[in-house]
């Protein structure tokens, strides 16, 4: 899973399904796209012009709809080939499918380690300090640095916690 010779005291998977939290600003200006793009066709459509000038909008309606609803089934893969573990001294976030990668954090460096708790339990434990970006906030604020959509939050931090007091313990 990790690599030869890694072995997890630890493991957990994102909460699966389909998830339909919004980013106001994010999802509301695609939103807009969206209703341009097709009152722009509409109006393309109901004239009397040629079939190449009422076609010319339709790849803007299409992409208006994948990025106001793509995202969500984008969201639901990643959270799908995504794995979570602890070992004595790592953390790693691995991840299959289509767009793989593997990262490793140090516990006994990686400063500070903080979570943000929903109201169903769920939320996400960072490692290190928060970045904002155009990117992460577009994927829910899922940067390679941070165990996202894990169940019962609370429990996995305070796991956490105790392998880095356990990675920082002395060495005997």
């Amino acid at each position: 899973m990790i690599g030869p010779g890694i072995v997890p005291v630890w493991v957990c998977m994102p909460v699966q399904g389909m998830s339909y939290r919004v980013i106001p600003v994010l999802f509301n200006s695609n939103l807009v796209f969206l209703v341009i793009a097709v009152v722009i066709e509409t109006g393309a459509i109901a004239t009397n012009d040629s079939l190449l000038f009422k076609l010319i909008g339709v790849p803007w309606v299409l992409a208006g709809l994948l990025l106001v609803i793509g995202r969500f089934c984008f969201d639901t893969y990643r959270r799908a080939h995504t794995i979570y573990a602890l070992t004595k001294d790592y953390a790693y976030i691995v991840r299959d499918g289509r767009f793989p990668f593997v990262v490793s954090l140090n516990l006994a460096t990686t400063h500070p380690i903080s979570f943000r708790r929903r109201g169903d339990g769920s939320g996400t434990v960072t490692f290190g300090p928060r970045f904002l970006s155009f990117s992460s906030e577009m994927f829910y604020s899922y940067s390679r640095r941070t165990f996202s959509d894990v169940p019962n939050v609370d429990e996995v931090f305070r796991f956490v916690t105790d392998a880095v007091v356990r990675a920082h313990a002395p060495k005997t």
